[in-house]
């Protein structure tokens, strides 16, 4: 298993200077990466000043670490490589993101929040959270453990992600970009325009909660 507190190598200088960047910073990243990932090639995978807001205030008031937030990122992208066709309505990142920042958060934690403190720190009901967390361990074969050299070949694609970004910021397409559902074994995947339809794990459309909406 990953160590929790694995400092991230300063060749990869894109991710370190990301991480040890302002909150607003850290959130547009994790912001623009969530959506590629969970919309893919559709034309949602634009990230929307909201969800940025709400990325920006669930991190700071949960006060997550880095590396809980890089390894919720991993768990999306091993969700996307488990089943590939899931995909949910325009908000349903918002519940994606929470829910995977509430197991990333457990696993490298000794003293984790409860889900309870998650609905207060989210503002989203804790049946929902229950439901999704049950709902996402499934989908995944509740496959939490990441291997070593498993995060490292991720962080080497968050890096190359990264370089992307800031080489050319406006590269936002999915078809200039390499895509996160196939790191880490491949920096390259084919472009398909066939319609994703939802699967096993769908988070139903959020309506985000009014506190987020205040930018």
């Amino acid at each position: 298993m990953i160590n929790p507190r694995i400092s991230i190598p300063q060749t990869q200088s894109y991710l370190a200077s990301c991480t040890q960047s302002n909150i607003s910073v850290i959130s547009e990243f994790v912001a623009d990466l969530v959506v590629k990932m969970w919309y893919k090639n559709s034309a949602i995978s634009i990230c929307s000043p909201v969800f940025h807001s709400f990325c920006q205030k669930v991190i700071a008031r949960s006060q997550v670490d880095p590396p809980t937030i890089l390894l919720a990122l991993k768990y999306i992208q091993r969700l996307k490589k488990h089943c590939p066709a899931i995909t949910g309505e325009q908000g349903s990142e918002c519940r994606l993101f929470v829910v995977s920042l509430v197991l990333a958060h457990k696993m490298l934690e000794d003293c984790t929040y409860t889900n309870q403190t998650w609905s207060q720190i989210t503002r989203i009901p804790i049946e929902d959270i229950n439901h999704m967390e049950r709902e996402f361990l499934g989908s995944i074969q509740f496959n939490l453990h990441v291997a070593e050299e498993e995060y490292a070949q991720w962080l080497l694609y968050l890096e190359q992600y990264l370089r992307y970004r800031e080489e050319d910021p406006l590269l936002r397409s999915p078809r200039k970009l390499p895509s996160p559902t196939s790191a880490p074994t491949t920096f390259e995947f084919p472009i398909n325009q066939q319609t994703l339809t939802p699967t096993t794990f769908n988070p139903t459309k959020v309506q985000i909660p009014e506190y987020f909406q205040n930018v």
